[in-house]
């Protein structure tokens, strides 16, 4: 025999009204990401920081007054483990708004001065005395001693070119190719596939001067047999 369901009844001898199933999520729907909360030090105090530094500086080099009403500095969330950022096409400075958690804000100022260094020390290098512009750019490395310099007449001397902020947990890539030098049998783990001819760089140096050398050239092999020989290593075997 069938027997229909009975609701329990209420105080009032009414049986309750049954609650809906909960509304399916579409597949394409996406929980919104929640914002950062807002950095203490806006972006256009920022701003007028890094030009009144510059323009101390410009008061004796001249060439740095072209450079002032061009730089702006911006927080950019989008930025996960760098400090910061210079682009020099539009000397835009990008700030990691993360550093506005760390339990020293003077790392905000540090940060700021370090990469409008860089922006200091390419326009040094493409500018004459007076300010007009070089007929040949000179080419200058990321952090060769131009960028020292600037550093230091920006008032940070021996200022590292790396930081070591702890600003967002490291996400943990795992290798998807492995590779063996044929003479040292060293292994080399690489989440993207090595480009042509790609030489172990201890075994060139040592025997042919640092300069390429086939006989050293890094052979692909199975990534878990790599796995499992670097295992063997660790535990002394």
């Amino acid at each position: 025999m069938h027997h229909e369901q009975q609701l329990p009844l209420d105080l009032f001898g009414e049986p309750p009204i049954p609650t809906p199933p909960p509304a399916e999520t579409p597949p394409h729907a996406q929980t919104p990401r929640t914002k950062q909360p807002l950095p203490p030090i806006s972006a256009e105090a920022l701003t007028r920081d890094a030009q009144r530094r510059l323009k101390e500086l410009a008061r004796t080099e001249a060439r740095i007054a072209t450079l002032i009403p061009r730089i702006r500095v911006i927080w950019y969330h989008r930025l996960q483990n760098s400090a910061g950022r210079a682009h020099f096409q539009d000397s835009r400075i990008e700030l990691n708004p993360r550093l506005a958690t760390l339990s020293d804000p003077s790392e905000i100022e540090r940060t700021l001065l370090h990469e409008l260094a860089h922006l200091l020390s390419w326009h040094r290098s493409i500018t004459k005395a007076d300010g007009t512009p070089l007929s040949r750019p000179r080419k200058i490395d990321a952090h060769g001693p131009e960028w020292r310099q600037a550093c230091t007449d920006l008032g940070i001397p021996n200022e590292p070119r790396c930081h070591t902020l702890e600003l967002a947990p490291r996400r943990k890539v795992k290798p998807k190719y492995a590779f063996i030098c044929p003479h040292c049998k060293e292994h080399l783990l690489r989440v993207r596939p090595l480009a042509r001819h790609s030489a172990c760089a201890p075994c060139c140096k040592r025997h042919n001067k640092g300069k390429f050398d086939a006989r050293y050239e890094f052979v692909p092999i199975p990534l878990q047999d790599a796995l499992h020989t670097l295992a063997l290593r660790e535990n002394g075997m």
